[in-house]
This record gives C-alpha cells, structure tokens and sequence, in this order.
C-alpha cells in the first residue's frame, strides 16, 4: 500500500485515505483526514487552503493548533458540519481550487456555523495568522541578518582587493620605469658594441683583402714554380743540359767581360808610361775581383738586394764564392734560398771544382726546407753535382720525404766517412 506524508503536520496518508476522500490533494499538497477536519472551522480551513495555495508549509505549532482546534471547538451540528465540508469532500482529486479561490474560504464566506463557535473559529485564526507572521518574521530577519554579515565581509574583502590593486598598480608603475631604463641602456650598450664590432669588421676585412692579394701573388708563383717543376720532374736529363748550356753561354760571356773587364782595370790602374831604365821594373799590383763588392748586399734587410747579391756571385763563377752563398740556403726569403741552391749547382757542378762536400751537405739539409721551391731547386742542385737520381719527390707528404731523406743522408754518411764526394767516381749506393 502506497504511503504518503502530510503537508501540514507531517504524519503519514494512507493510501485509501485519499481513495476514500479523507485525506486532500490541494495543489499538490497532501492534507491529513486530522488536518482537514480541524480545517473544517471555518477560519481554519479558509487559512490552511491560504497557506497551502501560496506553497508556505505551516511550522508544526500551526498542526498543533488545528489539531487542537478538534478537541477544544465545540461539534457543529449537522447542518454546519455537512456545510462547509461539502466543497472539500467532493473534490480530493480533481484540486480545482485556487490561491483566490480558497482564500475567500474565510469565516465571512463560510456556511454559518452554530453559535457557539464563531468566537473560537475567529480565535484560532487569529493565533495562526500570528504564527505565521511570526514564523515570517523570523525566516525574514534570520535572512536578513545572514546578508548583512555577507554584505560586510564582501566589503571588506572589496577594500583589501582595491588596496591589492593599488599596491600591484603602483609596483606595476615601478616595474615598467625600470623597464624603460634597462631598454635606454641596453640600446645604448648595443650601439656602441655595434660600433666598435662594425669598425673590428672593417680592419678585419681591409686585412683579408691585403692577405687574400698577398696569397694570390703567392699561389701564382707557386703554381709557376709547380709546372717548372713538374715539368723537370718528367725530363731531368733535358732539363739538366737546357741548364748547362745556359750556364756555359753565361759563363762564357761573363768570362769575356771579366777579361774586359780586368783589362780596363789594368788599363786604369797601370796606364801606360815611358819605359823605365834598365835594372829597375813596376812590381804587378793586385787586382781585387768584383764581386766581393756584393758581400756586404748578403746581409742587407732588403730581400730584393740579398737576391741580386746572391744572383751576382752566381754569374760570377768564381768558385771561391761559395762559402759565402752556402750560409745563403737559411735564409729568410724563400727566393733567396732558391736562387742559393740554383747558383751552388751551377757552381759546383764545374769540373774544375773538386770540393764539393760542404755544398752537398748544405743541398741535403735544404731538402727539408718548409717550401717545396726550395726543396726542388736543392734536388735539382744535388743532380747537377752528383749526378745521382735520389729519388726525393718535393711535393710528396712529409711521411714519404721523411723516408727518403734518410735513405739520402745514409749514403752521404757512408760517402764522407769514404773520403768525401769524388766527381767521376761511381754513383752506385
């Protein structure tokens, strides 16, 4: 069996109480068979319907009293009982009545009750009407108070939130002024660094460019010394007679214009004279050679005039010029040593020419020189007063060079502890 609660005093319906009209449905409010007829005073029910229509649920004191109002109201007769209860009866299910419609319920629209209870009805209006007014009030003041404290802490926390504020815009207002500044330094910062890195890039470009002509000048020179040597390296033998003969031409011709020349020399120093007497006959003076002139341009800090000193000694072939073009193989232009070694070939590859052993030492040690133009005018120099094939590659990493160079160096030992180098000997190892 179904069970329902009532909405008034809370005690359970039955089920059948309400199939049996009972028990009330009002506006989807359950009311008690107890509840509806302590609502049969006509007061009582005009307030109870009131109060159920307007969805206010009475506090229990109101049950109470209606419950009260059943014992203590005197009974109504039957024509007053049958009266005002009609309307409630007839209708537990359909619940057509309204707010307005139950509201005029009131004692003034009430069936006329006994005499008796008109001054009791009245009453126990008045004590509910109070009750809920009461129980109104109460709700209403607890409510507003509850909204009071609300509206006071949100007031405070209002204050503290736009104290927050004003701190955090102030610091804000801090924050950005010390931003501007750190943003005016760092751009000043950064254009003098620019500056000064720009004008480093300048001096440092001006000086690639005077390296990159200097390296240019030298890969030209380079590359020419290279194809010369490539191409001595495929004919020694021809390159070695193309030398020769222009060696000879020039020795030749710089015989010739010795012989002029010391005959001028002779002319200018003895010219001639009326002959002397018999018995007495000029002592011969000395003739000082020419290129000792040039001995002293050896040391000069001109690299151009240490290359003319060293080319002049050279066409002079006078043997006697080679201890002072030996020291010429360290020196520290690299065309210097190069015309060095060429000219100690060409000098000592005289036949007359028979010690030949400092040279050759010298040759050998140029053959580690750091430039390979060196090492090939060296190699070539060692050919021409060997005669050997030493199988030395200038351009060859420096593994292999290192290699050779040591099988080079064992032979010229074992020569000098022989006795030293002797043109026309055997060239075996």
């Amino acid at each position: 069996m179904k069970v329902q609660f009532c909405d008034l005093c809370n005690e359970s319906v039955p089920q059948a109480d309400l199939d049996q009209g009972r028990a009330l449905v009002l506006k989807g409010r359950v009311v008690c068979a107890s509840c509806d007829k302590a609502m049969s005073v006509a007061g009582a029910r005009g307030a109870a319907a009131a109060a159920v229509a307007t969805h206010v649920n009475a506090p229990p004191a109101a049950a109470v009293a209606w419950r009260a109002s059943e014992t203590l109201a005197p009974a109504p007769d039957a024509n007053a009982a049958t009266a005002p209860s009609a309307p409630f009866a007839s209708s537990p299910q359909t619940e057509p009545r309204s707010a307005t419609s139950i509201a005029p319920l009131a004692p003034a629209a009430s069936a006329p009750a006994g005499p008796s209870a008109g001054p009791s009805a009245g009453l126990w209006v008045a004590v509910v009407g109070l009750l809920f007014t009461a129980s109104a009030i109460y709700v209403f003041n607890d409510r507003i108070r509850d909204l009071a404290i609300a509206d006071r802490k949100l007031g405070g926390d209002l204050g503290t939130q736009v104290t927050r504020i004003a701190s955090v815009e102030k610091t804000v207002g801090g924050v950005d002024a010390s931003i501007a500044r750190s943003e005016k330094s760092v751009r000043e910062a950064q254009a003098f660094e620019r500056a000064r890195v720009q004008s480093e890039l300048d001096q440092l470009d001006a000086a690639i460019k005077n390296t990159r002509s200097e390296l240019a000048g030298i890969t030209s020179a380079l590359d020419l010394l290279r194809q010369e040597s490539a191409s001595g390296q495929t004919s020694w033998a021809q390159r070695i007679d193309e030398v020769s003969q222009r060696v000879a031409k020039q020795e030749d011709a710089l015989r010739a214009q010795g012989e002029k020349l010391a005959e001028v020399e002779e002319l200018a120093l003895n010219p001639p004279v009326a002959a002397v007497p018999s018995g007495g006959a000029a002592p011969a003076q000395p003739v000082e050679a020419a290129w000792k002139a040039l001995l002293a341009d050896l040391a000069n800090a001109n690299s151009g005039l240490r290359w003319q000193a060293v080319d002049g000694l050279g066409q002079s072939g006078d043997p006697e010029t080679i201890p002072h073009l030996i020291p010429m193989l360290k020196d520290s232009d690299v065309f210097v040593r190069m015309a060095a070694a060429r000219v100690l070939g060409n000098l000592n590859a005289d036949a007359a020419v028979t010690a030949v052993d400092a040279s050759i030492g010298a040759l050998i040690d140029a053959l580690e020189d750091s430039d390979s133009p060196v090492r090939e005018a060296a190699l070539v120099a060692l050919h021409q007063i060997t005669g050997r094939d030493l199988a030395f590659d200038p351009q060859g990493n420096e593994g292999e060079r290192g290699r050779k160079l040591k099988s080079i160096r064992d032979w010229w030992k074992r020569t000098t502890e022989a006795g030293g180098f002797k043109k026309g000997a055997p060239t075996g190892n």
